[in-house]
């Protein structure tokens, strides 16, 4: 019987590769000020511990933020505040 899956075929079949995607794929990065984002009124995470934000703010000046914020264009209010 013939094996299926990734096991038996070593890492690289279970943990994808750093490839590219095709350029056509990739989303363009826009630079949004600050100012500009609106937070969610449905995030969950309304109250932060402090020693806890403090812990991210370390990690991001040493890493820097490691997967991009995504936003998203409030069409109805473009612009408003």
């Amino acid at each position: 019987m013939a094996r299926k899956g990734g096991l038996g075929r070593g890492l690289g079949a279970l943990i994808p590769g750093d490839e590219q995607p095709a350029r056509d794929e990739r989303v363009p990065v826009t630079e949004v000020p600050i100012g500009d984002v609106v937070p969610n009124p449905k995030q969950p995470r309304t109250v932060m511990d402090e020693s806890k934000l403090l812990e991210l703010t370390d990690s991001i000046l040493t890493y820097g933020i490691i997967q991009p914020l995504l936003v998203m264009e409030d069409v109805g209010h473009d612009g408003q505040r």
